[in-house]
Protein backbone atom coordinates (compact mmCIF):
# COMPACT_ATOMS: atom_id res chain seq x y z
CA UNK A 1 0.00 0.00 0.00
CA UNK A 2 1.55 3.65 -1.14
CA UNK A 3 -0.74 5.27 1.72
CA UNK A 4 0.35 4.77 5.26
CA UNK A 5 -0.73 6.23 8.47
CA UNK A 6 2.86 7.40 9.28
CA UNK A 7 2.19 9.54 5.39
CA UNK A 8 -1.14 10.59 6.94
CA UNK A 9 -0.06 11.78 10.09
CA UNK A 10 2.94 13.84 8.78
CA UNK A 11 0.76 15.49 6.40
CA UNK A 12 -2.18 16.49 9.10
CA UNK A 13 0.99 17.70 10.99
CA UNK A 14 2.77 19.93 8.25
CA UNK A 15 -0.85 21.01 7.25
CA UNK A 16 -1.77 21.86 10.80
CA UNK A 17 1.71 23.79 11.97
CA UNK A 18 2.34 25.41 8.27
CA UNK A 19 5.87 23.86 7.86
CA UNK A 20 8.02 20.79 7.85
CA UNK A 21 10.18 22.34 10.66
CA UNK A 22 6.89 23.02 13.15
CA UNK A 23 5.43 19.47 12.14
CA UNK A 24 9.21 17.72 13.03
CA UNK A 25 8.72 19.14 16.48
CA UNK A 26 5.87 18.42 17.26
CA UNK A 27 6.05 14.52 15.92
CA UNK A 28 9.59 14.40 17.69
CA UNK A 29 11.24 13.39 14.20
CA UNK A 30 14.19 15.32 12.45
CA UNK A 31 12.96 17.24 9.54
CA UNK A 32 14.49 15.41 6.80
CA UNK A 33 12.58 12.18 8.02
CA UNK A 34 9.33 13.94 6.96
CA UNK A 35 10.68 15.31 4.07
CA UNK A 36 11.91 11.70 2.58
CA UNK A 37 8.19 10.82 3.70
CA UNK A 38 6.56 13.23 1.58
CA UNK A 39 8.92 13.21 -1.35
CA UNK A 40 8.27 9.35 -1.66
CA UNK A 41 4.20 9.60 -1.09
CA UNK A 42 4.37 12.13 -3.92
CA UNK A 43 6.57 9.87 -6.60
CA UNK A 44 4.94 6.52 -5.34
CA UNK A 45 1.37 8.74 -6.22
CA UNK A 46 2.97 10.66 -8.81
CA UNK A 47 1.35 14.00 -7.46
CA UNK A 48 2.46 17.18 -6.00
CA UNK A 49 1.04 17.43 -2.42
CA UNK A 50 2.25 20.81 -1.14
CA UNK A 51 3.34 24.42 -2.78
CA UNK A 52 6.48 25.34 -1.82
CA UNK A 53 6.83 28.40 -2.79
CA UNK A 54 6.02 30.27 -0.48
CA UNK A 55 7.35 30.53 3.10
CA UNK A 56 4.13 28.36 4.04
CA UNK A 57 3.74 24.88 3.48
CA UNK A 58 0.53 24.51 1.43
CA UNK A 59 -1.47 21.71 0.03
CA UNK A 60 -2.41 21.37 -3.56
CA UNK A 61 -5.43 20.32 -4.80
CA UNK A 62 -4.52 17.13 -4.42
CA UNK A 63 -3.07 17.21 -1.41
CA UNK A 64 -6.26 18.55 0.33
CA UNK A 65 -7.96 15.80 -1.49
CA UNK A 66 -5.97 12.90 0.47
CA UNK A 67 -5.55 14.49 3.54
CA UNK A 68 -9.51 15.18 4.10
CA UNK A 69 -9.94 11.81 2.99
CA UNK A 70 -6.76 10.33 5.38
CA UNK A 71 -7.81 12.37 8.36
CA UNK A 72 -11.55 9.85 8.72
CA UNK A 73 -8.38 6.89 8.39
CA UNK A 74 -6.47 8.41 11.44
CA UNK A 75 -9.18 9.49 13.63
CA UNK A 76 -10.80 5.66 13.09
CA UNK A 77 -7.12 4.33 13.35
CA UNK A 78 -7.00 6.24 16.30
CA UNK A 79 -10.49 5.18 18.15
CA UNK A 80 -9.65 1.57 17.16
CA UNK A 81 -6.39 1.61 19.22
CA UNK A 82 -8.42 2.92 22.21
CA UNK A 83 -10.85 0.05 21.92
CA UNK A 84 -8.29 -2.63 21.79
CA UNK A 85 -6.46 -0.96 24.86
CA UNK A 86 -9.87 -0.23 26.67
CA UNK A 87 -10.38 -4.14 25.95
CA UNK A 88 -7.13 -4.99 27.38
CA UNK A 89 -7.50 -3.51 30.60
CA UNK A 90 -11.09 -5.37 31.16
CA UNK A 91 -13.58 -3.36 29.28
CA UNK A 92 -15.91 -5.44 26.88
CA UNK A 93 -16.48 -4.22 23.32
CA UNK A 94 -19.77 -4.88 23.77
CA UNK A 95 -23.23 -5.66 25.94
CA UNK A 96 -26.41 -6.48 25.33
CA UNK A 97 -29.07 -5.74 27.64
CA UNK A 98 -32.94 -6.42 28.23
CA UNK A 99 -34.92 -5.05 30.07
CA UNK A 100 -39.16 -4.79 31.05
CA UNK A 101 -41.07 -2.59 29.17
CA UNK A 102 -42.46 -1.76 32.74
CA UNK A 103 -39.24 -0.11 33.15
CA UNK A 104 -38.86 3.59 32.88
CA UNK A 105 -38.07 4.66 29.52
CA UNK A 106 -36.19 8.25 30.41
CA UNK A 107 -34.03 6.52 33.48
CA UNK A 108 -32.85 4.18 31.74
CA UNK A 109 -31.99 6.58 29.01
CA UNK A 110 -30.38 8.62 32.24
CA UNK A 111 -28.38 5.10 33.49
CA UNK A 112 -26.98 4.93 29.93
CA UNK A 113 -25.85 8.57 29.63
CA UNK A 114 -23.49 8.02 32.46
CA UNK A 115 -22.42 3.99 31.57
CA UNK A 116 -20.82 5.80 28.14
CA UNK A 117 -19.56 8.64 30.10
CA UNK A 118 -17.83 5.93 32.03
CA UNK A 119 -17.45 3.23 29.53
CA UNK A 120 -15.94 5.52 26.38
CA UNK A 121 -15.58 2.43 24.49
CA UNK A 122 -18.17 0.21 25.36
CA UNK A 123 -21.31 -0.17 22.58
CA UNK A 124 -24.74 -1.48 24.00
CA UNK A 125 -27.43 -3.17 22.82
CA UNK A 126 -30.73 -2.73 24.47
CA UNK A 127 -34.11 -4.25 23.48
CA UNK A 128 -37.62 -4.33 25.11
CA UNK A 129 -39.09 -7.62 26.56
CA UNK A 130 -42.64 -7.82 28.41
CA UNK A 131 -42.34 -10.34 31.56
CA UNK A 132 -41.31 -13.62 30.90
CA UNK A 133 -39.35 -12.31 27.69
CA UNK A 134 -37.34 -10.46 29.61
CA UNK A 135 -35.62 -13.80 31.04
CA UNK A 136 -35.99 -15.84 28.34
CA UNK A 137 -33.92 -13.43 26.39
CA UNK A 138 -30.73 -13.92 28.87
CA UNK A 139 -31.62 -17.71 29.72
CA UNK A 140 -31.40 -17.97 25.67
CA UNK A 141 -27.97 -16.11 25.68
CA UNK A 142 -29.64 -13.41 23.46
CA UNK A 143 -28.54 -10.89 25.99
CA UNK A 144 -26.22 -10.59 28.82
CA UNK A 145 -27.70 -8.72 31.47
CA UNK A 146 -32.03 -8.41 31.85
CA UNK A 147 -33.47 -5.10 33.86
CA UNK A 148 -36.91 -6.00 35.56
CA UNK A 149 -37.09 -9.85 35.55
CA UNK A 150 -40.13 -10.73 37.79
CA UNK A 151 -39.10 -15.24 37.75
CA UNK A 152 -35.87 -16.03 37.48
CA UNK A 153 -33.96 -19.50 37.79
CA UNK A 154 -33.36 -19.76 41.27
CA UNK A 155 -30.84 -22.55 40.83
CA UNK A 156 -29.02 -21.78 37.96
CA UNK A 157 -25.41 -21.95 38.06
CA UNK A 158 -25.21 -19.55 34.74
CA UNK A 159 -26.87 -17.19 36.09
CA UNK A 160 -26.63 -14.40 39.21
CA UNK A 161 -29.21 -11.84 40.33
CA UNK A 162 -30.40 -9.11 42.86
CA UNK A 163 -33.29 -7.11 43.64
CA UNK A 164 -33.62 -4.49 41.62
CA UNK A 165 -36.76 -3.09 43.68
CA UNK A 166 -40.75 -3.09 43.89
CA UNK A 167 -43.18 -1.61 41.11
CA UNK A 168 -45.71 0.09 42.10
CA UNK A 169 -49.20 -0.34 40.24
CA UNK A 170 -52.24 1.50 40.39
CA UNK A 171 -55.93 0.41 39.02
CA UNK A 172 -56.96 2.80 36.33
CA UNK A 173 -60.03 3.66 33.97
CA UNK A 174 -61.07 6.44 31.81
CA UNK A 175 -63.56 9.10 33.85
CA UNK A 176 -65.79 7.86 30.67
CA UNK A 177 -65.65 4.31 31.55
CA UNK A 178 -68.60 3.01 33.70
CA UNK A 179 -66.36 1.70 36.26
CA UNK A 180 -65.53 5.17 37.53
CA UNK A 181 -68.34 6.18 39.04
CA UNK A 182 -68.68 2.03 40.46
CA UNK A 183 -68.45 2.29 44.11
CA UNK A 184 -65.22 1.33 46.08
CA UNK A 185 -63.79 -0.98 46.31
CA UNK A 186 -63.98 -3.02 43.15
CA UNK A 187 -65.16 -6.16 43.60
CA UNK A 188 -63.78 -9.02 41.15
CA UNK A 189 -66.99 -9.48 39.86
CA UNK A 190 -67.43 -6.13 39.00
CA UNK A 191 -64.28 -5.88 37.61
CA UNK A 192 -64.98 -8.91 35.56
CA UNK A 193 -67.83 -7.29 33.03
CA UNK A 194 -65.63 -5.11 32.01
CA UNK A 195 -62.56 -5.49 29.00
CA UNK A 196 -59.54 -6.04 30.69
CA UNK A 197 -56.08 -4.37 28.43
CA UNK A 198 -53.12 -6.61 28.67
CA UNK A 199 -49.74 -6.32 27.74
CA UNK A 200 -48.90 -9.44 25.64
CA UNK A 201 -45.78 -11.95 27.11
CA UNK A 202 -42.86 -11.78 24.81
CA UNK A 203 -41.37 -15.33 26.75
CA UNK A 204 -42.44 -19.00 24.93
CA UNK A 205 -45.94 -19.37 24.95
CA UNK A 206 -45.49 -22.78 27.65
CA UNK A 207 -44.38 -20.36 29.96
CA UNK A 208 -45.89 -16.67 29.42
CA UNK A 209 -47.34 -15.32 32.31
CA UNK A 210 -50.95 -13.18 31.79
CA UNK A 211 -51.46 -10.83 35.37
CA UNK A 212 -54.96 -9.17 35.49
CA UNK A 213 -56.93 -11.28 34.01
CA UNK A 214 -60.29 -12.42 35.86
CA UNK A 215 -61.84 -15.57 35.06
CA UNK A 216 -64.47 -15.06 32.26
CA UNK A 217 -63.04 -11.80 31.70
CA UNK A 218 -63.04 -10.14 27.59
CA UNK A 219 -59.29 -8.84 26.97
CA UNK A 220 -57.58 -6.61 24.43
CA UNK A 221 -53.85 -7.60 23.92
CA UNK A 222 -51.36 -4.89 23.32
CA UNK A 223 -47.72 -4.95 22.82
CA UNK A 224 -46.44 -2.00 25.11
CA UNK A 225 -46.93 -0.15 28.27
CA UNK A 226 -47.88 3.27 26.68
CA UNK A 227 -50.31 1.42 24.30
CA UNK A 228 -52.05 -0.51 27.47
CA UNK A 229 -52.11 3.76 29.03
CA UNK A 230 -53.60 4.80 25.45
CA UNK A 231 -56.30 2.07 25.35
CA UNK A 232 -57.22 2.87 29.01
CA UNK A 233 -57.42 6.44 28.87
CA UNK A 234 -59.48 5.84 25.39
CA UNK A 235 -61.99 3.89 27.52
CA UNK A 236 -60.96 0.69 25.50
CA UNK A 237 -60.68 -1.19 28.90
CA UNK A 238 -59.37 -1.55 32.65
CA UNK A 239 -56.51 -2.87 34.52
CA UNK A 240 -53.57 -2.13 36.58
CA UNK A 241 -51.13 0.11 35.13
CA UNK A 242 -47.46 0.67 36.68
CA UNK A 243 -47.72 4.24 38.44
CA UNK A 244 -44.75 5.87 36.77
CA UNK A 245 -46.28 5.50 33.62
CA UNK A 246 -49.86 7.40 34.90
CA UNK A 247 -48.56 10.14 37.17
CA UNK A 248 -49.13 12.67 34.11
CA UNK A 249 -52.97 11.08 33.28
CA UNK A 250 -54.05 11.11 36.99
CA UNK A 251 -52.91 14.56 37.54
CA UNK A 252 -55.08 15.73 34.04
CA UNK A 253 -57.92 13.70 34.83
CA UNK A 254 -57.22 11.44 31.90
CA UNK A 255 -56.98 8.43 33.89
CA UNK A 256 -59.14 7.85 37.19
CA UNK A 257 -57.43 5.26 40.25
CA UNK A 258 -59.68 3.11 41.80
CA UNK A 259 -59.71 0.90 44.86
CA UNK A 260 -60.04 -2.65 44.45
CA UNK A 261 -60.82 -5.55 47.10
CA UNK A 262 -58.42 -7.96 45.12
CA UNK A 263 -55.48 -7.23 42.91
CA UNK A 264 -51.57 -7.73 42.88
CA UNK A 265 -50.83 -3.88 43.66
CA UNK A 266 -47.15 -4.63 43.23
CA UNK A 267 -44.66 -6.82 41.95
CA UNK A 268 -41.14 -7.55 43.44
CA UNK A 269 -38.28 -7.02 40.46
CA UNK A 270 -35.03 -8.30 40.19
CA UNK A 271 -31.47 -7.67 38.29
CA UNK A 272 -29.98 -10.67 36.45
CA UNK A 273 -27.32 -11.28 34.26
CA UNK A 274 -25.13 -13.83 33.09
CA UNK A 275 -22.08 -15.23 35.29
CA UNK A 276 -19.44 -15.73 32.81
CA UNK A 277 -19.68 -11.79 31.84
CA UNK A 278 -19.80 -10.55 35.45
CA UNK A 279 -16.16 -10.10 35.48
CA UNK A 280 -15.97 -7.38 32.86
CA UNK A 281 -16.00 -4.20 33.68
CA UNK A 282 -18.46 -2.20 32.13
CA UNK A 283 -20.91 -5.28 33.35
CA UNK A 284 -18.99 -4.63 36.90
CA UNK A 285 -20.16 -0.98 36.04
CA UNK A 286 -23.89 -1.51 35.71
CA UNK A 287 -24.31 -3.72 38.36
CA UNK A 288 -22.86 -1.22 40.87
CA UNK A 289 -24.76 1.07 39.35
CA UNK A 290 -28.50 -1.04 39.53
CA UNK A 291 -27.66 -1.38 43.26
CA UNK A 292 -27.35 1.33 43.76
CA UNK A 293 -30.06 3.56 41.37
CA UNK A 294 -32.33 0.46 40.30
CA UNK A 295 -35.41 0.87 42.15
CA UNK A 296 -35.21 4.28 40.49
CA UNK A 297 -35.90 2.82 37.33
CA UNK A 298 -39.27 1.49 38.42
Amino acid sequence: MKITLDALRILDAIDRNGSFGAAATELHKVRTALTYTINKLEQDLDVVLFDRTGHRAVLTQAGELLLNQGRHLLESAIALEQRVTHFGEGWEPKLRIAFDDTVNGERLMKMSAQFFAECKYTELDIRSEILMGTWDALEKNQVDLAIGVSQIAPSSPHFASQILGTLKFVFAVSPNHPLASAPEPLSSETIAKYQAVIVADTGPQETSINYGILTGQKTFRVSRVKEKVLAQIAGIGVGNIPTTYIEEALKSGLLISKQVQKTNRHAYLSTAWRVDKQDGKAMQWLINYLKKHGAELL
